[in-house]
């Protein structure tokens, strides 16, 4: 099996998913490696190094997301076979919570009231509230548990 990008970001989810976010980061930035436009794959070691209390290296990440979204505000990966969908706000949300914790307060409320501004599922709705509390107390958003690429069903005959 070829190395594929879509392969090592698969591991770094697993290792995610047990915990073991020094793996996760090595798994990512391999996929990263392979695929220098990867945005969820930006957006997923952004969340390992959150989880790890490293805020600038997840702000980066989640700073070169949002750079990788090209203006969009999603990205469908349901055709490439990974059952996620990344949204501007989310990464900005993010992006925001690692400002604020960095101390930097008008570029994390910043990002915070663009990412409000952007909403467009329910789920999204936590970033009124955290919008209200000024960051304080929450945590990022991420790609669910048990969420991988998987080949397209034509492909697997």
């Amino acid at each position: 099996i070829a190395d594929s990008a879509k392969m090592h970001f698969n591991i770094g989810l697993i290792f995610a998913t047990v915990e073991d976010h020094d793996h996760a980061l090595g798994a990512y930035s391999k996929a990263l490696l392979l695929d220098p436009y990867f945005a969820v794959a930006y957006f997923q070691r952004g969340v390992s190094y959150f989880i790890k209390n490293d805020m600038e290296n997840a702000r980066k990440d989640f700073d070169q997301a949002y750079q990788k979204l090209r203006g969009n505000q999603i990205i469908n990966y349901q055709q490439l076979g990974l059952s996620f969908r990344l949204y501007s706000c989310e990464v900005l949300f993010n992006r925001g919570i690692c400002q604020l914790y960095l101390g930097k307060m008008d570029a994390g409320l910043t990002d915070l009231y663009h990412a409000q501004k952007s909403r467009m599922t329910e789920e999204h709705d936590v970033i009124d509230q955290a919008v209200k509390d000024r960051g304080k107390g929450y945590s990022v958003f991420s790609i669910p548990p048990f969420v991988i690429f998987r080949p397209p069903e034509n492909r697997l005959r």
